[in-house]
Order: structure tokens, then C-alpha cells, then sequence
């Protein structure tokens, strides 16, 4: 139900701000008592924030609109525009609108003390003010996915921390960007909240959503996203005494830095549990890799010439023409070794006369430039039926290992924008259509078709744990799969890619009954892997 607030009167101009907090506030809450004061007070301000922005630029709707434009170079400067916009409004944010705002009637008596007490701290303030503004150009960018964040104002103390983590193990996901970082986490801290709630022993894990930036010297988190068990809200909040970590997994760190961060992060929490560590993700992390592992276990992959950087030019053509790229049917596929989220890809058809399209050496030019590149063989897959069109598309499987094995228990449907693209991913301008939606029906799968591509998912996982460098094992690897129709009607699997730091989380549901989730075994196999260290901890 909709909260009331004045719409007349001296606080007119923050009404409609508190009406969005209030609002957004009730319904996270769930039916517990909405918390006025400082929590309240920062939702309030994103709230602010986000109309002022609206007000010097387009409407929330608008901006969506911008940011998706298949004009990649138009989505950018609109982005520009609204950082600008938002960058602007902030620096208007000063104590006395801050004190008008917590002097709201719905802000509740502590929020003007809040503010005073916390301005006396100038880091810890400006870091709060910064995260309401990062949150605010989420709220602009995207429709939320995940229930209203409180940013707390005051950091909690050890007495408040135990009432809200109340967990006797502190698992943290650890990410290198924040922007989007709420959405991907919040579905494991879903999944983690149903492990608790159905262990006979009380919660045992305490999930914290941890911006590298938020780490100690000392590898303790001094701030963290995280569900409040007392009233089940999505806070943000910062610890008096920063907290230490158990076990760590590594997700989000970002674009074409993922591996550096992922190394260094991992050798910096040294002392804490890993889940997918370096020497696990190996065989993951290049595309050559992964074809070798894959290959070599007799899992479905397709063809795959790697060619090293910087690659003579002049080789480039005969090395294409060797090794028989014109012989593939549907042509192939351009890529960095280490490329994700669709960059750098580039498809062409095979040369009917044995010859090489200069546009192949050209791009290869400018790929080889950066690094290793492979050239992948293309195939042509099952396609997405919607309507009178279809589109490529390629099916996201995430797979855990739960303590015993791997199980394929989530995912999604990676959508090309147009029946003429061949990339589906959301980098290239693909779209997401969840399983809820009729991803699998729009590919014509059946549920015993559609057992049959989990098992190979399985059988997958398994093939890149064996292949990476150490004994670790993958605890949680995407996997994006290309469907393809075989003999006598029955459906085949082709595994293109392994992403061991799989993005998309929050389109994640369950393959079995389409609802919201990641992993159930994620957390079963933590859970086994604790209870192996608490008994090493006490011999």
C-alpha cells in the first residue's frame, strides 16, 4: 500500500522523494516496520537525486531508452549526459538540504542527529553520499531487480552486527565494480538464506557483498551489501570493527581486467576459503583453454584455430586457408582468447573460391594487436521462435558442485536483437528472455531434451575442473551452450563458452519450476567444505 505524505507545505519539494522511499521501503520490508531515521533518509536522498537528474535531463523512461540504443556510440553519450546531470545535483547536496530532508515529518527523530554525528567524519560521509549516488544512476539506468537498498548512515556496532549476522561463517563475494553489483548478488544471497533456513542448526553463513575498496590491509571487510536477518532488507552498511572473512568467491570484477583483479584479489585473501580460485578457473579463463580441456574429454566444442599476437600479417591468410576455415559450413567466428560479454567477436561466411575476405585480415589485424586470438568454427543452432520471426540464441546453464557433483541447476536464454545478428549476447546488444518467459519452448525443447543438455553441462564442469592448472575445483561456472537438432529429432549441445565469473545472475531461475535462483548446491557443497575446516580448526 502506498504511503501518504504531505504534498503542500514547506517540505513540498522533498515530498515526492519521500513518497518513492516510503513506498519503495514498504514493500522490501515485507510487512515489518519501515525504518525511518538515517536508513530511511539515504533512501530518500537516492530518491531526490534520481527526480533533480530526471528534471535536468529526460524522464526514467527516456534514459532507459537512450541507454539501449542499438547506437552504441548515442548509448554512450547519453550515459555522459546523465553522469554529468547526476554529478551536478550531487555537489548541490550540502548539510543544510541534508537537514531539511532528515526534518522531514517522515524521517522519524533520529535521522537529524545522524546527520550531525556522521558530518564530523568527512571520509565516511563522503563515501555514504557517493554510494546514494551510484544507487541513484542505477535507479536511472535500469529497472530495479532487487528489493529497495538501505545505505546506513552510521556504521554499526559489534553488538548491532552479531542481531544482523547472526551466521557463525562470513562468506564474502567479492567484486571489482559496483555498478550492477546488487542485482548479481542479491540472487545468492536468496539462495544462501534458504540453505540457512532449512539447516537444523541455525544460519551458518553470513553472505557479504564486498567492493574490493572495502577491504582492510588486513583482508577484513569494512563494509558490506548483505540481507538483515531480523527484518529480511537489502542493506548497506559499514562495521565499527571491520569484519573477518572465512571463504571468499570472486565474482563482477569487470571487463577486460577480470583476470589481473581475480589473481590479485585471490593472493591478497590467501587466508580464506576460495571458492572458484585461480588455479580452478584456469582452464576457463582462454578460450583455447577451454578447448583443450573440452576436446580432450570428448565433450561437444566447436573447431577452434588459436593464433598467437602479433601474428604476421602476411601469414595470416595461408594459416586461415590451412587450416580449412572455408570448410565450415556456416563460416566462423572471430575472437580474443580472453574476450567475455561478446567483445571483440566477428563472424564471417566461408569463401566459396578458397580465398580469404580482406575484411578477415583486417579485423584480425586490430585483434592480434591486443593479444591471442581464436577462430572459431560457427554453427548454426536452434533458433528462438517468437512469433512469425526467429532469432539466434544461445542457452546459459550455471552449474555448481554441491560436495558430491556437479548439478546444472539454473539459467537463462541469450536472445539476438534482430533475426539477421548472429551474437546474442547482452554485449553485443543481445536480449535475455527467462526461462519463466518461454525461453525453452520458443527453442522447441522438451523436458527430456532439455535433461539431456544439463548433463552435458555437468559432464562439462567436470572436464574444465580436470583441465586447470591445480586440485581445486570449479564451484560455479556458467556455461553458454549453442543447441543444435541431430538424428531422429533429438537435441545436441554444443559448449561455446565457460565463465567462471558468470554475470547475469539476476535473470537466473531454476530449471526445475522457473523459479528465481542461482544454486541450491553452490551452497550445499560450502557447507560440507566448512564443516572439513571447522574439524581441521579443532584437531
Amino acid at each position: 500500500m502506498a504511503t501518504t505524505v504531505p504534498t503542500t507545505g514547506p517540505f513540498a519539494p522533498l515530498d515526492l522523494a519521500w513518497r518513492e522511499a516510503l513506498d519503495g521501503l514498504s514493500d522490501a520490508y515485507s510487512g515489518s516496520a519501515v525504518p525511518h531515521g538515517p536508513d530511511a533518509l539515504g533512501v530518500a536522498l537516492r530518491h531526490l537525486l534520481v527526480v533533480r537528474t530526471e528534471a535536468a535531463t529526460w524522464s526514467r523512461r527516456e534514459i532507459r531508452r537512450r541507454f539501449a540504443a542499438s547506437d552504441k556510440a548515442l548509448a554512450e553519450e547519453a550515459r555522459r549526459t546523465v553522469s554529468a546531470a547526476l554529478e551536478r545535483v550531487l555537489a548541490l547536496v550540502d548539510g543544510p538540504l541534508l537537514a531539511r530532508l532528515a526534518q522531514h515529518p517522515q524521517a522519524g527523530p533520529e535521522a537529524l542527529s545522524a546527520v550531525r554525528a556522521q558530518a564530523a567524519g568527512p571520509a565516511a560521509w563522503n563515501e555514504w553520499l557517493l554510494r546514494v549516488a551510484q544507487t541513484a544512476f542505477e535507479c536511472l539506468a535500469g529497472a530495479p531487480v532487487t528489493p529497495e537498498l538501505t545505505l546506513g548512515l552510521v556504521p554499526m556496532n559489534e553488538l548491532e552486527t552479531a542481531s544482523v549476522l547472526p551466521g557463525a561463517w562470513n562468506h564474502a563475494v567479492v567484486c571489482g565494480e559496483l555498478l550492477g553489483f546488487a542485482n548479481e548478488l542479491y540472487p545468492l544471497l536468496l539462495d544462501a538464506g534458504w540453505h540457512n533456513a532449512g539447516r537444523a542448526g541455525g544460519p551458518l553463513f553470513n553472505v557479504l557483498g564486498v567492493h574490493q575498496d572495502w577491504l582492510t590491509s588486513a583482508g577484513e571487510a569494512r563494509r558490506a551489501l548483505f540481507v538483515d536477518a531480523r527484518s529480511g532488507a537489502f542493506v548497506e552498511r559499514s562495521f565499527v570493527r571491520p569484519l573477518s572473512l572465512d571463504s571468499v568467491h570472486f565474482l563482477y570484477l569487470g571487463g577486460r581486467q577480470e583476470l589481473e583483479r581475480h589473481a590479485a584479489l585471490a593472493a591478497r585473501l590467501a587466508f580464506a576459503y576460495p571458492l572458484n580460485h585461480p588455479e580452478a578457473t584456469h582452464a576457463c579463463d582462454r578460450k583455447s583453454e577451454t578447448f583443450r580441456a573440452l576436446s580432450a574429454a570428448g565433450v561437444p566444442t566447436p573447431a577452434t584455430l588459436v593464433l598467437p599476437a602479433h601474428t604476421p600479417t602476411e601469414t595470416l591468410a595461408a594459416t586461415l586457408v590451412a587450416a580449412g576455415v572455408n570448410d565450415w559450413p556456416a563460416g566462423f567466428v572471430l575472437q580474443p582468447d580472453d574476450g567475455s560479454e561478446g567483445r571483440g567477436v566477428a563472424a564471417f561466411e566461408p569463401a566459396r573460391d578458397g580465398a580469404v575476405d580482406p575484411a578477415v585480415i583486417e579485423q584480425l589485424r586490430e585483434l592480434l594487436a591486443e593479444g591471442d586470438v581464436v577462430v572459431r568454427e560457427r554453427l548454426a543452432g536452434l533458433r528462438f521462435v517468437e512469433g512469425e520471426v526467429d532469432f539466434s540464441a544461445d542457452l546459459r546453464v550455471n552449474v555448481a558442485w554441491d560436495g558430491d557433483r556437479y548439478r546444472a541447476e539454473s539459467g537463462y536464454l541469450q536472445v539476438a536483437t534482430t533475426p539477421e545478428a548472429f551474437a546474442s549476447s547482452v554485449g553485443r546488444g543481445g536480449r535475455i528472455v527467462k526461462l519463466s518467459e518461454g525461453a525453452l519452448a520458443g527453442l522447441g525443447l522438451r523436458s527430456e531434451s532439455c535433461a539431456e543438455v544439463l548433463a552435458l553441462a555437468c559432464a562439462a564442469a567436470e572436464a574444465l575442473g580436470r583441465g586447470g592448472a591445480g586440485a581445486r575445483r570449479l564451484a560455479l561456472v556458467g556455461l553458454d551452450l549453442k543447441l543444435t537438432m541431430r538424428e531422429e529429432g533429438r537435441v545436441g549441445a554444443w559448449v561455446l563458452d565457460a565463465n567462471p565469473r558468470p554475470a547475469g545472475l539476476s535473470y537466473c531461475e531454476y530449471f526445475d519450476g522457473h523459479e528465481p535462483g542461482v544454486s541450491a548446491g553452490l551452497w550445499q557443497g560450502l557447507a560440507l567444505a566448512v564443516e572439513t575446516a571447522q574439524q581441521q580448526r579443532s584437531a
